[in-house]
C-alpha cells in the first residue's frame, strides 16, 4: 500500500480531490495525513508516508509569511528547506500544475517558487500537452518527470436536476428565451462582466444567469453595478449547492466560459458531465476539447464582445441536442477509474514493492517518458 498526503487535503470545496482521491484508492494508494508545509510535520512522519502531493495555489506557501519581498523570500528559502528534507527522507513530491499563474496576479517570486517546484517535484501532473510543455520550457522542468493525466469527470457528484421549466419559474425567466449559463466563484479572470455585456447586445431572446459566489465582495458588487437595468441578466451571487448547479444546468441552453486565462479547467468537465454545450475563449484547453468533439461548442476570440455575441449565435445555428450529446462524450472519454493509470503507473514504477496485490499493479502505462 502506498500512502500519500495531499496538500490541500480533504475536505475540499472543490470536488476534484475527493474523486482523484477515490480513484487511487482502487489502486492500492491511500489518502495520507493531512500534509502540513512544515519540517516537523515531514520528521513525524516520515514512517508512515510515501509521498506528498501539491495541488493548488501553490503561493499560499510562500505568501502566508507576509506582503513583503523579504517575507516572502524567507518562505521560499524555508520551503526549499522542506522540499530537500523530503527527499532526504525518502518522501517522494509530487505536483499538480493545475494554473501556470496565479488568476489574480503573479510575480518574480511566485515564478521563482514555481520554478522550485518543477527542480524538486519527483512528478509533475498536467492536464494537457500544453500545459506539459509550459512545465518544461517556462518553468525549466525535466520532461521525463511530467506526466499528463486527463481532467477525470464529476460522475456521481450532481443529483438528478429538476424540471427545467420549474426552475426558470422560479427565477422568473421566460422558459422560451435561449438561456446562458455562467457558474461557479465569481472571479475576475472569467470575465462575466463581458458576459453581461454581451447579453445585453443580444437582446430579449436570450437570458443570462450568473450564479456562484465572489470571494471578493467588492466585485460582486461590481457586477452588480453592471447587471443593473439589464432585463435579460439574473444575478445569484451566493454558493450553490450541487442540486442548485444541477438545477441550473438543466435550465440553461449553453454555458459559457469567456476566461481570459486557464490552463485545466473543472467548470469545462462540470459542463460536460452535466451534458451541456458550450462557448469559450479561444484557450489551449478550450480548443483541445473541441478537437476531441467539434460538435460540444464553439470558441471565440479572447477580449472580443462581437466575438462572444456572434459565437452564441453560431451555437445556436446548430443543433442544440447535437451539441449536448457531444459535450456528454467528452464526459464520457475520461472516468476517473482510467485517467488516474498514468499516475498509478508512475507509483508502480516508483514502489515496484509496495502493492499489495498484482491487480493494483496492473495498470497501462501512460506517463510521459
Amino acid at each position: 500500500m502506498i500512502t500519500v498526503s495531499s496538500w490541500p487535503n480533504l475536505p475540499c470545496e472543490n470536488r476534484y480531490l475527493a474523486l482523484y482521491h477515490a480513484a487511487l484508492a482502487q489502486y492500492g494508494i491511500t489518502l495520507g495525513p493531512p500534509c502540513v508545509i512544515q519540517d516537523d510535520f515531514l520528521r513525524a512522519n516520515a514512517s508512515r508516508i510515501d509521498a506528498i502531493h501539491i495541488q493548488w495555489v501553490p503561493e499560499q506557501i510562500w505568501r502566508c509569511r507576509g506582503s513583503s519581498v523579504w517575507s516572502r523570500l524567507h518562505g521560499l528559502a524555508g520551503f526549499w528547506k522542506y522540499l530537500r528534507l523530503a527527499g532526504s527522507l525518502g518522501i517522494r513530491v509530487l505536483w499538480t500544475l493545475h494554473d501556470v499563474e496565479h488568476h489574480e496576479g503573479s510575480g518574480w517570486l511566485d515564478e521563482y517558487g514555481y520554478r522550485l517546484l518543477a527542480r524538486w517535484a519527483d512528478l509533475c501532473i498536467v492536464h494537457d500537452d500544453w500545459a506539459s510543455e509550459q512545465f518544461v520550457k517556462r518553468f525549466r522542468g525535466a520532461r521525463e518527470r511530467v506526466c499528463v493525466m486527463e481532467h477525470g469527470n464529476y460522475d456521481g457528484v450532481f443529483p438528478a436536476p429538476a424540471p427545467r421549466a420549474e426552475t426558470l419559474a422560479r427565477l422568473g425567466i421566460d422558459s422560451a428565451r435561449r438561456v446562458l449559463l455562467c457558474q461557479g466563484n465569481i472571479r475576475p479572470y472569467k470575465r462575466f462582466a463581458l458576459a453581461i455585456q454581451v447579453a445585453a447586445r443580444l437582446g430579449s431572446q436570450y437570458h443570462l444567469i450568473v450564479a456562484g459566489r465572489p470571494p471578493d465582495p467588492t466585485f460582486g458588487d461590481t457586477l452588480r453595478k453592471q447587471a443593473a437595468g439589464v432585463e435579460n441578466v439574473s444575478l445569484i451571487l451566493e454558493t450553490q449547492t450541487d442540486q442548485e448547479v444541477s438545477n441550473l444546468f438543466a435550465a440553461c441552453d449553453c454555458f459559457l466560459l469567456p476566461y481570459a486565462k486557464i490552463t485545466g479547467s473543472g467548470s469545462l468537465l462540470t459542463t460536460a458531465t452535466l451534458g451541456r454545450g458550450f462557448v469559450a475563449s479561444v484557450l489551449p484547453y478550450f480548443q483541445q476539447a473541441l478537437k476531441q468533439e467539434p460538435e460540444a461548442g464553439v470558441c471565440f476570440s479572447i477580449d472580443s464582445p462581437d466575438g462572444l455575441a456572434d459565437a452564441v449565435k453560431q451555437f445556436f445555428a446548430g443543433s442544440v441536442e447535437a451539441r449536448y450529446r457531444a459535450a456528454r462524450k467528452l464526459a464520457d472519454r475520461v472516468p476517473w477509474s482510467e485517467v488516474v493509470r498514468p499516475v498509478v503507473a508512475w507509483f508502480r514504477h516508483t514502489f515496484p514493492d509496495r502493492f499489495d496485490s498484482p491487480s493494483q499493479a496492473s495498470v497501462a502505462e501512460g506517463c510521459t517518458r
